[in-house]
């Protein structure tokens, strides 16, 4: 018997732009991580494996340097769906950090 690979079908939603304020945790397994206050004013996590160059060129995010520190950060949100051939639907929140500002 032969296996069968299923073709996935991936449908982008719109895009969500959003601009939080968030204290740099740290930098592991590729993911860059970041503190930040929700709008109900609870302490939450918030993780973005893309940032833009120009952004980790500047900052030097994967080493302890920012730790610590208060940065603005604005970050686009899609939610992709993939769509295999049985048509279970699964979603992926994909974040990129677009702007990022050290606040002194």
């Amino acid at each position: 018997m032969i296996a069968q690979e299923l073709e996935k079908e991936i449908v982008e939603v719109p895009v969500v732009t959003k601009t939080v304020q968030g204290t740099f945790d740290g930098y592991e397994d590729d993911i860059f991580s970041f503190t930040y206050a929700t709008e109900d004013g609870d302490e939450a996590n918030i993780f973005f494996k893309n940032i833009k160059p120009e952004f980790l060129k500047a900052y030097e995010l994967k080493s302890n340097k920012y730790v610590g520190k208060s940065f603005s950060i604005t970050f686009d949100t899609v939610e992709e769906a993939e769509v295999d051939d049985d048509g279970d639907t699964q979603y992926n929140r994909v974040r990129t950090v677009t702007k990022l500002a050290l606040i002194k």
